[in-house]
């Protein structure tokens, strides 16, 4: 019997040491999924690279933990958004990559919240690609012209998908979800109608907003709105129906914002190139 209880006792104990999470230390540690889809793109397996925001969670209030930090200083490299959108990063010890420095030379303006939301725009995320294969290069030379050939082929699949907004004229898009289209909309020629006029995520749309939304939708013969595909389909599907007990129908699409991605998405590694060419579908579907 005692032998029995010492068998058991010792697959208890190799069971919860299989269960404890085992996490290598990263190379390079990311904040939102852009730059992380970037520095992947680029640097494929090469170099250990992190995501340290969960994925489809917000990422305008994420608070990393202690472990997190040490993982941060640690880490070759280390690439944020901007001190606005990741104000605890600040302090933070280690080899860090602002990738909002340096955007305003390229347009020779700024806008009120570029240093928030700059990397929902194409021409940014070339910028961000050219920032993020220096830094690279600098922490592993060795894959030099590894990294330069990957860079340049993302860099050319986003030149391409410009293009083809470009080719779509200048279509006006009705988006339930926050106002961070602004530079997008300046590179592309697509004006786009935010639900909320905020940038932030704070601010949540108010009755009177859904009205005027809808009013607008129907005076302008629209047939299909958009909406935010990591948290706005629930309300998009309300509108709808709102609209059609109103008799009128409208189809709903899903438009990436680029801020976080479904877990599905994340798994099948899909480059930002592929999320713009999904945009870029569903505008096609209604106004080539």
């Amino acid at each position: 019997m005692k032998k029995m209880v010492l068998f058991v006792l010792s697959l208890l104990t190799l069971t919860l040491f299989g269960c404890r999470e085992v996490r290598k230390q990263p190379d390079v540690i990311t904040t939102l999924y852009p730059q992380y889809s970037i520095t992947q793109s680029i640097a494929k397996d090469k170099l250990h690279t992190s995501l340290i925001i969960p994925i489809g969670s917000d990422g305008h209030h994420f608070t990393p933990t202690s472990r997190d930090i040490i993982e941060i200083q640690k880490a070759k490299l280390f690439i944020l958004t901007s001190y606005t959108m990741e104000p605890w990063a600040k302090n933070l010890k280690g080899n860090k990559l602002d990738l909002s420095v340096g955007l305003e030379h390229e347009h020779g303006h700024e806008h009120d919240h570029d240093d928030v939301h700059y990397f929902v725009s194409i021409d940014n995320q070339i910028h961000m690609t050219h920032s993020i294969l220096e830094e690279l290069i600098k922490v592993d030379g060795e894959n030099k012209a590894f990294y330069e050939e990957n860079a340049q082929k993302l860099i050319a699949d986003l030149t391409h998908i410009k293009q083809q907004f470009l080719n779509l004229g200048n279509p006006t898009l009705y988006y339930i979800g926050h106002d961070v289209f602004e530079s997008f909309s300046e590179e592309s020629g697509i004006t786009v109608h935010s639900l909320l006029s905020s940038f932030t995520d704070e601010a949540n749309p108010t009755s009177k907003d859904i009205q005027t939304l809808m009013e607008n939708i129907k005076r302008d013969n629209i047939l299909v709105i958009y909406y935010d595909s990591l948290s706005m389909q629930e309300l998009a599907s309300t509108i709808k129906s709102d609209l059609l007990d109103d008799g009128y129908n409208v189809s709903i699409r899903p438009f990436h914002s680029f801020h976080n991605v479904h877990l599905r998405d994340f798994h099948t590694n899909k480059t930002l190139a592929d999320f713009w060419n999904e945009n870029y579908e569903v505008i096609k579907e209604f106004y080539e």
